[in-house]
């Protein structure tokens, strides 16, 4: 049995999860009145604590009290409940007032998230607040912004839309959990700069520190790969990585090193560990000195490379781990972990939404708990075959405990996660070694700045270059695998009762594991198989001007997309359905080529799949055949001014197909031409249209 005594802020933890997961799913709270009426029996049971007949009912209260803390958490997390939320202000045409929190350049636009302080149209002296995310028209006057400044602005604010293709990415929980629920586009006549300098000072700070740092390195590093690299495993500042090399560091599973988070802010706290053990004070009061010490550079860390949640969760999770081991000479650090995640969801119960909060404390879990016993299985007696061996079973230890939610989430495999982790450890300790080193030269002798300067280049090539070459290794990754929730249930059970099995030391629990390891692999041969038989065509929801339409027959598929798509637009808002419908093979189509198949066939727009036969009408003109083919939908793109009575008497069919690339008053005027006469499909406002083909 659990003795729960020496962890006791896990069994906190997990009735506080059960409580905020409680309020997410039935959207509702308990009100203020049932904590009051629960304190009194609670407080009542802990005078009695003492007493071993009372200690079912204490700990049933205690349960049941941190449960409705998170459900009342969870349930007020959401801002937009809050009777001070601008949106319950909202018109068609609003001025607002908002202070910028975070600055990013995208493709078209710069993507800013705002701090809303006023409204207009609000009555006198009512306060309001929330987040907005704006998309702002480039221009210099854009280019110039950053945290702090504070904007006036008049625009349409809608919300979030929710994801209209089957299994993408859905952007709107992604911002809904960080309490973004509205956005804007501001042209750049939309608004203009009222102030600098309101936010926090210490933040603005950090910022401005870490630009200065930036600057540093692109003057001392040549390579735009090797700033990208440094730029982001130094300094958290990611949007310089290109795809080609995110796709390499993600395929090798070494991603999480240009994120800087627990590895980063740990090499941090061994460094500043390993200065001060070096001093030689040994008494209670330098233990405490030694321990604030080590707190306030991981903070500062934090604060330098930008504050991003990944770097917070970090910066706290070590701070307990810190703060833990000065209280006790041999703390539970799975109840220092429990801690600070008790401490994070408090702050912000949504953060367990988060795929950063779940690996990152997945992945320390598993590294303390299986690294010794996976180490222990091998004995070398060479010290550099030993430190290989280290970092190797750190890296398994890992792997085996994050490998369900990874698969979960990223649907694939990287095969030599292990080889990579021997080459990115190193080489992260290193880089931040002569990062280091390079920033104090800069700025104390500056010409002297290029030999820290060249030698971190050196490290940063030789990393990319070694990445890129384990990435090109046969059978780097196994991609196209997908996970259902009940497989990834099913999986951390087969773990759960492994850990069982070596604590209990009973072999009942491994043959528990096998048989729920049976299970998920009956599980996944069903989903398979059942995704193997589908026959279907998948009309997915695009932008102005695009089409995107998938052909899929068992495992293989056919597509026609416009020559305006590119492929990060088709990995969008395709890859994930092709994923969980099994298609290993795909066949890519522009709209003005041909292709044929047994059962595929696609000219001059027009469509068959086996028995169904779907007319595209992307133009102004009626398209013109010697003999009108019978068709079974017609779909209608870039408001196309032909009259539906017109193809329908033409193509003779009543069945219509609005694609996503319409604008909202084309679609309004041909649903009022329609009437009830026709069958109209509207993918702009319900999403992508999935046809079953037999």
């Amino acid at each position: 049995m659990i003795n729960w005594r020496e962890y006791p802020f896990v069994r906190l933890l997990l009735s506080l999860i059960a409580g905020i997961l409680s309020a997410f799913l039935w959207k509702a709270a308990l009100p203020y009145y049932v904590f009051i009426f629960l304190s009194v029996p609670l407080i009542g049971f802990t005078y009695l604590r003492g007493n071993y007949k009372y200690r079912h009912f204490y700990g049933f209260f205690v349960t049941l009290f941190f449960f409705l803390l998170g459900n009342f958490l969870s349930y007020h997390a959401n801002e937009s409940r809050r009777s001070d939320h601008y949106h319950h202000f909202l018109k068609e045409q609003t001025e607002m007032v908002a202070m910028v929190t975070d600055v990013r350049a995208t493709a078209r636009s710069y993507r800013l998230e705002l701090s809303v302080k006023g409204i207009s149209n609000v009555p006198d002296g009512q306060r309001v607040a929330g987040k907005l995310l704006a998309y702002v028209e480039k221009s210099e006057a854009a280019s110039q912004l950053r945290y702090g400044d504070q904007i006036f602005f008049s625009g349409k604010t809608y919300p979030i839309a929710a994801t209209q293709n089957p299994a993408a990415f859905d952007m709107k929980a992604f911002l809904s959990n960080r309490n973004f629920h509205f956005q804007t586009n501001l042209k750049t006549g939309d608004w203009m700069l009222q102030s600098r300098d309101q936010g926090n000072a210490l933040i603005a700070l950090s910022i401005r520190t870490r630009d200065q740092l930036f600057d540093i390195l692109q003057k001392n590093l040549p390579g735009r790969k090797e700033v990208a690299v440094g730029a982001a495993l130094i300094l958290g500042k990611k949007d310089l990585l290109e795809t080609d090399l995110k796709m390499a560091y993600a395929n090798t599973g070494a991603m999480h090193v240009l994120a800087v988070s627990g590895l980063h802010v740990g090499l941090i706290y061994l460094g500043i560990s390993f200065l001060l053990g070096l001093l030689p004070f040994r008494s209670v009061t330098w233990v405490w000195i030694k321990t604030w010490i080590m707190v306030a550079g991981v903070w500062f860390f934090a604060l330098l490379t930008g504050a991003s949640p990944s770097v917070l969760r970090a910066a706290t999770m070590f701070s307990f781990i810190i703060v833990g081991k000065a209280m006790r000479h041999h703390p539970s650090i799975y109840n220092t972990l429990a801690a600070s995640a008790f401490f994070l969801l408090c702050l912000q119960p949504y953060m367990i939404f988060q795929v950063g909060f779940q690996l990152s404390y997945l992945a320390v879990i598993g590294i303390v708990y299986f690294q010794d016993k996976i180490y222990g299985q091998f004995y070398i007696a060479n010290k550099l075959g030993d430190y290989i061996w280290k970092l190797t079973s750190v890296a398994i230890a890992a792997q085996l405990v994050t490998l369900p939610i990874s698969l979960y989430y990223f649907h694939q495999f990287p095969v030599y996660f292990w080889l990579s982790g021997l080459i990115v450890i190193p080489a992260a300790i290193v880089i931040m070694t002569f990062a280091v080193a390079l920033f104090i030269v800069a700025i104390i002798v500056p010409k002297l700045a290029f030999i820290p300067g060249m030698t971190l280049y050196g490290i940063l090539f030789l990393t990319n270059a070694l990445i890129y070459l384990i990435s090109q290794l046969p059978g780097a990754v196994i991609s196209g695998i997908w996970m259902s929730p009940l497989g990834l249930i099913l999986l951390y059970l087969v773990i759960i009762a492994i850990v069982l099995a070596i604590e209990r030391k009973q072999f009942s629990w491994l043959q528990v594991s096998a048989g729920l390891f049976l299970l998920f692999s009956l599980q996944f041969s069903y989903q398979s198989i059942k995704a193997s038989q589908k026959s279907e065509l998948v009309f997915y929801h695009t932008n102005k001007g695009k089409t995107l339409i998938d052909a899929i027959d068992r495992s293989e598929g056919w597509s026609v997309r416009s020559e305006s798509m590119t492929d990060k637009d088709i990995d969008f808002a395709a890859k994930n359905y092709r994923i969980k419908s099994g298609v290993t093979n795909i066949q890519m189509t522009t709209k003005d080529q041909v292709n044929r198949s047994d059962v595929f066939c696609y000219r001059s727009n027009l469509l068959q799949f086996k028995n169904i036969k779907i007319q595209i009408i992307d133009g102004k003109q009626m398209p013109e055949y010697i003999h009108p083919p019978v068709v079974d939908y017609i779909l209608l793109e870039n408001n196309t001014s032909v009259k539906l009575k017109v193809l329908a008497d033409y193509f003779q069919t009543k069945n219509f197909i609005l694609s996503g690339n319409n604008g909202l008053w084309k679609i309004e005027q041909w649903k009022e031409e329609a009437s009830s006469d026709y069958k109209l499909i509207d993918i702009k406002k319900e999403g992508a249209f999935i046809l079953s083909v037999k």
